[in-house]
């Protein structure tokens, strides 16, 4: 019994002995795998070290290039300038603001810019006229007469003077000899002082007029010779006073004017006033009873309506643009002006020559010579902030 129990203790002490050597062989591999790996970087950091101590400086030219086909990226030409900040100020036609003139007798009424002043006779039912004007620069005016009248010849025009009349000789019935006959010495002094022009010189013919004659677009002078330009028409029928004397009856005389090199900047505010015009039932009656004669001929003529001031700057602005192009050049020319457009409004600027001299941007653009756009009406001055 003795003896079997120490064989045990020799087995036991032999299992032990192996489970400790294993322990030990399993802690000395790691630590040399451990010493192996510590190496390894060791060496590796020497050789990184190495390679850092040989290779030059970097350079711009060892950057990445991009990949200039890569669709994603933007061209140079696409990408847009960052616009300098600009003052913009309104022409005055541009700024105009409006308001409604009643004539004194409730006769008609129309819409007018502000502060302009009227000249109106409103006693009178068949020469009716008024004149609507801009006390600051009178060469702004539209002027309409319903009916005036003159001779044909100097014959009639000698006997009317025997019997204390008055009356201008209108041998040319063309709406363009009217008016060239219209503005003289002679005829002045018996015309209301604001209509009066002188040396009226048609541009174009733009067509048969709203109520008969023709729509002439001239130049004139006012009476202190500044240069003006005009839209006009005028109907003229002879009659028979006598059997030697030849009358002419001047239908509906329209006038709207401004300075020349001004325009085309005011023609809308022009015609939108004149279509504005509108008559009282009242007042067509009356004046077709003081004359009842001509009531077929001018009935419906003083019928002002909005379509007539549209057929009037349709017909403006259709004409051939040539002469206006060089005029418009020519006016900023001396006045020391370019004109450009702002491709994001379409806006139509005057500015200073130098605006564009230290300009890169794309906005603004300074007009072709012969670009339409010069018959545009300008919207203001341009000014770097």
């Amino acid at each position: 019994m003795k003896r079997k129990t120490t064989l045990s203790k020799i087995v036991a002490i032999i299992l032990m002995l192996g489970i400790v050597i294993s322990s030990l062989a399993a802690c000395s591999g790691s630590s040399s795998t451990k010493k192996k790996s510590k190496d390894k970087n060791t060496d590796t950091k020497k050789t990184r070290k190495t390679e850092d101590d040989n290779d030059p400086e970097p350079s711009d030219d060892d950057d990445p290039k991009p990949n200039d086909d890569d669709p994603s990226k933007p061209d140079d030409d696409d990408k847009k300038p960052v616009e300098q900040s600009v003052r913009i100020v309104p022409t005055e036609a541009a700024s105009v603001q409006y308001e409604q003139y009643t004539s004194p007798a409730g006769d008609f009424t129309m819409m007018i810019p502000q502060g302009w002043k009227v000249i109106f006779e409103p006693s009178d039912y068949i020469q009716h006229y008024f004149i609507v004007y801009d006390p600051q620069n009178p060469c702004r005016r539209i002027v309409m007469q319903l009916l005036s009248a003159g001779v044909y010849d100097e014959h009639s025009q000698s006997v009317m003077k025997a019997y204390g009349t008055y009356a201008p000789v209108y041998s040319d019935l063309s709406t363009t000899g009217f008016f060239q006959a219209f503005g003289t010495e002679e005829n002045a002094p018996y015309l209301v002082p604001e209509s009066v022009f002188y040396n009226f010189s048609p541009i174009e013919n733009l067509g048969t007029g709203p109520y008969g004659g023709d729509l002439i677009l001239g130049t004139c002078n006012a009476a202190d010779g500044t240069l003006m330009e005009m839209l006009c028409t005028a109907d003229l029928q002879t009659f028979f006073l006598a059997n030697d004397v030849t009358g002419v009856y001047v239908h509906m005389m329209i006038e709207l004017t401004a300075k020349a090199e001004e325009f085309p900047d005011w023609e809308p505010v022009l015609t939108y006033c004149y279509g504005t015009v509108n008559y009282t039932q009242e007042f067509i009656e009356e004046r077709n009873r003081q004359w009842q004669q001509v009531q077929n001929a001018i009935a419906e003529s003083i019928r002002i309506g909005e379509e007539i001031a549209d057929m009037i700057s349709e017909a403006y602005w259709s004409r051939q643009t040539t002469y206006d192009i060089i005029s418009q050049k020519t006016s900023d020319s001396i006045l020391g002006y370019e004109r450009i457009e702002d491709t994001e409004t379409g806006k139509i600027y005057r500015c200073e020559p130098s605006f564009l001299e230290d300009y890169d941007g794309t906005r603004y653009k300074k007009l072709d010579d012969d670009s339409d756009l010069y018959n545009r009406p300008v919207d203001g001055y341009i000014y770097w902030e």
